[in-house]
């Protein structure tokens, strides 16, 4: 799983891919952010590679 430095980045990371602004992915859980942020690493890297 690929995780960044700081809960922030992990929330600009999930609002870039996924949308709806940081300040919603701010409230998540810790766990649920790690989770997602995986997800938005996994889509905007697949997405590199086409």
């Amino acid at each position: 799983m690929q995780f960044f430095n700081r809960t922030e980045d992990c929330a600009a990371q999930c609002a870039l891919v996924f949308g709806g602004g940081i300040a919603q992915w701010r409230d998540c859980p810790l766990l649920e952010l790690l989770r997602w942020t995986d997800r938005a690493y996994r889509a905007a890297t697949q997405e590199d590679e086409k």
